[in-house]
């Protein structure tokens, strides 16, 4: 399985970013577009196993900023239902509506996503 998902990623010349289910990142995450930043909502009991993960991870998470780890690329990242992301194919996919989460940070700063800094490739 690996080595399909592999020759997927060289077969289109570029790698293809993970794929993002918009909806259900939009009932995770608020954005911020003055900052570009992600915050964690209230999320549904359906976001969890049980209803003590959903109390306990809602108290602790919701409101809070998301997404504040920086990965080895230089790019805000963080984890959702255990898979990483990078903050810009959520903000891109979700709230740009662009389901190839395909951006580039024209200013150089790969933390920086604002809406109208990421634009276009």
């Amino acid at each position: 399985m690996a080595d399909t998902a592999l020759s997927a990623k060289i077969d289109s010349g570029k790698a293809k970013p993970d794929l993002v289910d918009a909806k259900y990142m939009l009932e995770c995450f608020t954005y911020c577009p003055e900052t570009g930043h992600l915050f964690w909502k209230v999320r549904p009991l359906n976001h969890f196993k049980a209803p003590r993960y959903m109390k306990s991870a809602n108290s602790r998470w919701a409101g809070m900023r998301a997404f504040t780890t920086v990965d080895d690329k230089g790019y805000a990242s963080g984890r959702v239902r255990d898979k990483l992301y990078r903050a810009h194919r959520i903000i891109a996919v979700a709230f740009m509506r662009r389901p190839d989460g395909w951006v580039d940070h024209i200013n150089g700063i790969r933390t920086d996503n604002r809406i109208e800094k990421p634009t276009d490739r």
